[in-house]
Formats: structure tokens, sequence, C-alpha cells
């Protein structure tokens, strides 16, 4: 191995271990005032209680693997099921927004700029699923064994 690739190889892996750190810090401090609810009808999945997020992403994994994005730079991001190609079975999301709250950089990365910011804003992720059954997004089974025996 020469100098530049050992060299590589420590920027990547001290880059990598900048962002889980400011991501395992920030995380738990925005989830605190944020309770978004997951809403949905026939055909779409948004969230309510929205206020203090911005700059959403919601990333959609449908049943046959294919991935979809649905930004949003104000407000909830909305995915839109087309019943051509709403494929029955459950679709795993991702949710990724900016919050209001500010965090100080602890590992600012030299970027080549001079005027690095020294706060970012503090993520906020939500990951859950919908089901989507004959076409259309249904209710979740919430349901128990032991409920059937009563």
């Amino acid at each position: 191995m020469t100098a530049d690739m050992i060299h590589s190889k420590r920027r990547k892996s001290g880059l990598i271990a900048a962002m889980m750190g400011a991501l395992m810090m920030a995380a738990p401090l925005a989830a605190q005032d944020i309770n978004l609810v997951e809403q949905h009808n026939s055909n779409a999945l948004w969230f309510e209680n929205w206020s203090g997020l911005s700059n959403a992403n919601l990333t959609v994994r449908e049943p046959s693997g294919q991935v979809l994005d649905f930004p949003s730079r104000k407000g909830s991001p909305v995915f839109k099921l087309e019943k051509s190609e709403g494929a029955d079975g459950i679709y795993k999301y991702e949710l990724r927004a900016a919050t209001e709250e500010k965090a100080r950089r602890v590992n600012k990365l030299y970027s080549g700029r001079d005027n690095e910011p020294e706060s970012a804003s503090v993520p906020y992720v939500l990951t859950g699923f919908f089901v989507v059954n004959r076409g259309v997004i249904v209710e979740k089974d919430t349901s128990t064994e032991d409920d059937d025996k009563k």
C-alpha cells in the first residue's frame, strides 16, 4: 500500500466516524420535542405535526426493491401510490428532515471553504412501514394472538 492509499483510507474512516458521531449525538435531541404523526388515506402517506422541520426527504422502498425519494423544502413530503404501479406488500420508509435546533460542529471537515459554519441543523430521522393490499394503503394489523382468544 502506498502512503496516498493509507491517507485516503484514514480520511474516509475519519469522515464516516465524524458523521456517525454527529448523528448519534444529534438524533436524541431532536426526537424529544417532535412528535410526527403518520397519516394516510387509500393512496397517499404524509405526516402531521410538522412544525419545526424543513428540508425533508421521504425515502420509500417498495416490495419490489425499488427505492423512491420524495423531497420537500417546507411541509411534509407526500408519497402517492399510483394504482397501476402499487404492488401489494410492505413498504418501508425513512423520513429525514432538518430541525430548527442548531448544534455546534465538533469535527469540522475542511471542504476548501474559509467560512465554514460553526453549527448545523440537528437532524430528525423517523423510520416505519405501511401496508398495501389490493392496490390501496390499509391499516396496520395491530392485533395479537391474545386478542383472538378473548
